[in-house]
């Protein structure tokens, strides 16, 4: 990363740093200033009672739900059991690909998965147009849109004390669609940027984790709440700067001056997995070095498609020295002054 987008990545970081704290964010609304509640984690359990007592509602209304339709669609042909199950299956490898996708380290191998993600959604995007395009809603459709505009009443505020709300749920209801398509894209615009990956940036960030060692790593101490009161994200930071707290007191290592927050993260995430790996290699006492002091192993560790630093990365974190096999062996040969290597000389590669 360049020093540009590094110092761009920062000033985002010191923005949601001060969104995280106040416990909100601010839009503006043509000339005026709305703010967005962040929520907490119990919002989140109640909203899903909120919303079955919506679909319940809706039930009563005569609408049937997602079940019931898919059953009568069948009947009508419009859409068939097997589409259904296709669906399903096809979503749910989506899903599980996008997970993958975001453990992968290797750029290369990121891309392959990143391909088979779009190959998938393709499939199914095409599958919810056919389905949409039933125009027919369950409940459950109402209920989710019910519980938005609920959520959107009890998120947007006039003041930045979060204490006068701009609507109320009946008021919400009677704004035209353009106007609550605006206030929809309000809120899910000032919160698109508290993702994971910047959540993650802003608990590695060193404004959070000076300010955070010197209240000893407690929550309740450095926002002055109990954590049953802390916003998602606030949680979600503290975590983090747990994490990193545990980390710099058992790591042997000296951070090295980064300027971009990624390679802080990254470097973190390196020495808690020597860390672990540290304490989880103990041996046993039914081992039978379990009376030496030390152990040595040979470990080869091959990574297919990997670059050059993506290597270099690898080998860091393991504490090995990656070895360009091709050139070693090319070296090799003119030393022992041979054409072919066999499976012995080859081993004189690692001496």
């Amino acid at each position: 990363m360049d020093s540009e987008e590094a110092s761009d990545k920062y000033e985002l970081c010191l923005r949601l740093y001060k969104d995280i704290i106040n416990g909100h964010s601010v839009a503006i609304d043509e000339s005026k200033e709305v703010y967005i509640k962040h929520l907490k984690d119990v919002d989140y359990a109640f909203f899903e009672q909120k919303k079955d007592l919506f679909k319940m509602e809706a039930e009563k209304a005569g609408l049937h739900s997602e079940e019931k339709l898919l059953d009568l669609l069948h009947e009508s042909g419009n859409w068939s059991k097997e589409e259904e199950a296709n669906y399903q299956v096809i979503d749910k490898e989506l899903r599980n690909l996008r997970k993958t996708h975001s453990k992968i380290f290797l750029d290369s191998q990121r891309k392959i998965i990143g391909q088979r993600i779009k190959e998938k959604q393709k499939i199914v995007l095409e599958a919810q147009a056919i389905r949409g395009s039933l125009n027919i809603k369950s409940s459950q459709d109402m209920a989710a849109a019910k519980l938005n505009d609920y959520i959107m009443t009890i998120c947007l505020y006039k003041d930045e004390t979060l204490k006068e709300p701009l609507f109320t749920y009946d008021e919400f209801r009677e704004l035209d669609v353009d106007t609550l398509t605006m206030y929809n894209t309000i809120y899910y615009a000032s919160l698109s940027n508290l993702g994971a990956d910047n959540l993650r940036r802003v608990g590695h960030c060193g404004l959070f984790l000076n300010s955070f060692m010197l209240c000893d790593a407690s929550p309740y101490h450095f926002f002055g709440r109990r954590g049953a009161d802390l916003t998602s994200y606030q949680g979600i930071i503290a975590s983090h700067g747990c994490s990193c707290k545990n980390i710099l007191e058992n790591s042997d290592n000296t951070m090295p001056d980064y300027d971009d927050i990624d390679d802080v993260c990254e470097w973190f995430k390196r020495e808690a997995d020597i860390i672990n790996k540290k304490y989880k290699t103990k041996p046993t006492k039914s081992s039978p070095n379990a009376g030496s002091q030390k152990q040595e192993r040979f470990e080869g560790i091959a990574m297919v498609g990997a670059t050059q630093e993506e290597m270099l990365a690898v080998a860091q974190e393991k504490g090995a020295t990656p070895v360009d096999f091709h050139k070693a062996a090319e070296r090799l040969k003119k030393d022992l002054k041979k054409d072919v290597l066999n499976s012995g000389d080859i081993l004189k590669i690692h001496d």
